[in-house]
């Protein structure tokens, strides 16, 4: 209590020796300095291998990371790098754990005692997406009725309705969903020559006169007994013209 007014750094290294269980819920206790101290700000690093993603933000915290291009797909980047972190803190600098890894940086105040995230394989986004996708476009093209405006207007809204309340997930999903994609736009084309193949070669549209001009046969009108004209085809064999 007399020293209530000094700087303290608290650095805390642990190691975990029982591996970690399967991708999906995730739950974790966080760091507290007691019932009655306010954390004015506390930064949250998570690390997780190359082929594991987060699909759901923790309850409480601020995302602190922007998109932009990571290679050749659309990730995110932290807003702090661990260097960062460990200059704003004035811990010690340790190796850079972050490279070749996906890096999430969250934020919070305040007292919380523990989070809940979920994360996802890639392989399995990639197929779910994909094959959502695939399904989706497949039925576009052999069911006509689902190409009915009103239909795909209904989609756009729930599509951007859903971008906007979940963007960060949604934006993930999309760009797992590229394969699926190009699998429907091949189905597409198929379907399409597909098509011209049954249809088979246009054939010429002949009009009657060139009908009445190739055939062999005469036809004669004759006037009923009652003044009407009706047409009576009276058909009489001639020889045909050089």
């Amino acid at each position: 209590a007399d020293a209530a007014d000094r700087d303290r750094l608290l650095e805390v290294r642990y190691h975990c020796p029982d591996p970690r269980l399967g991708r999906g819920r995730l739950v974790m206790d966080l760091p507290r300095l007691g019932l009655d101290t306010w954390t004015r700000r506390m930064y949250w690093q998570l690390i997780l291998p190359p082929d594991e993603h987060v699909v759901s933000t923790p309850p409480g915290f601020l995302c602190e990371f922007r998109w932009g291009w990571n290679g050749i797909f659309w990730g995110r980047e932290p807003l702090l790098s661990q260097s960062e972190l460990e200059t704003w803190i004035g811990a010690a600098h340790d190796a850079d754990t972050s490279e070749g890894a996906n890096c999430y940086l969250f934020s919070t105040l305040g007292d919380v005692p523990a989070c809940e995230m979920r994360t996802a394989g890639r392989s399995w986004i990639v197929l779910g997406a994909s094959g959502a996708a695939l399904v989706a476009g497949l039925l576009l093209i052999y069911v006509p009725v689902i190409r009915h405006p009103g239909n795909l207007l209904l989609a756009a809204v729930v599509l951007g309705a859903t971008g906007m309340i979940y963007p960060e997930p949604t934006l993930l999903v999309l760009q797992a969903a590229g394969l699926g994609l190009a699998l429907t736009l091949l189905a597409g084309l198929l379907e399409r020559g597909m098509a011209r193949r049954r249809r088979g070669p246009a054939v010429p549209d002949v009009s009657g006169s060139l009908l009445e001009q190739d055939s062999t046969q005469t036809q004669y009108f004759t006037p009923t007994s009652g003044g009407e004209s009706a047409r009576e085809a009276v058909l009489a064999q001639k020889p045909a013209s050089s």
